[in-house]
């Protein structure tokens, strides 16, 4: 019977370290719960704060920097560099609410920005004031405005000078009698 008994007494020593290393372990997966569920409850509060704080806060105006955005410098990338051809595409982006690439593939924007530069480079073209092509005076020398018989307009500071200048000394050269006598 002393053996029947020892054998118990091993099985007693068996059954209670496997339950022993059973709770341990249920234990360990306890506390591994818990920390999830801490973390899980914290990541919630955040997101919930920030949420909160989104709504608290006010829109920010864009502000102007003297830096370049990525809207001018793609324009530039592009070829589009003209203050008023800018201008015209930043306008139809704010109208739309599309980004810039959309933009410059919408047709009507294409032909408007085609018609703008062919406007511009016609402007720049027109030979202004020269005398190239044409025998007489341009509009901004002073022989024009002597062979006209009139005064310069007046944003032409330094043309009207000239003329008066060229007026005064031409009436000095001559003698002081008429050249078409009264017959």
């Amino acid at each position: 019977m002393e053996e029947e008994n020892t054998n118990e007494e091993v099985l007693d020593d068996v059954d209670t370290d496997s339950t022993e290393d059973k709770t341990a372990e249920l234990e360990a997966e306890l506390q591994k719960e818990r920390g999830m569920r801490r973390r899980a409850e914290t990541k919630v509060k955040k997101i919930q704060l920030a949420s909160s704080e989104k709504e608290e806060a006010p829109e920010k105006v864009e502000s102007k920097s003297s830096e370049l955005d990525y809207d001018d410098v793609y324009l530039a990338a592009k070829g589009i560099e003209d203050d008023a051809e800018v201008d015209f595409v930043k306008s139809i982006k704010k109208k739309t609410g599309e980004n810039i690439r959309t933009v410059l593939k919408d047709e009507f924007v294409q032909s408007r920005l085609e018609q703008m530069k062919a406007d511009s480079t016609a402007l720049k073209a027109t030979p202004t004031g020269s005398k190239r092509g044409t025998p007489s005076a341009g509009k901004n020398s002073v022989d024009y405005w002597l062979a006209k018989g009139e005064f310069p307009p007046k944003g032409e500071t330094k043309l009207r000078r000239e003329y008066i200048n060229r007026k005064m000394n031409d009436g000095d050269s001559g003698s002081i009698f008429t050249d078409k006598p009264v017959s």
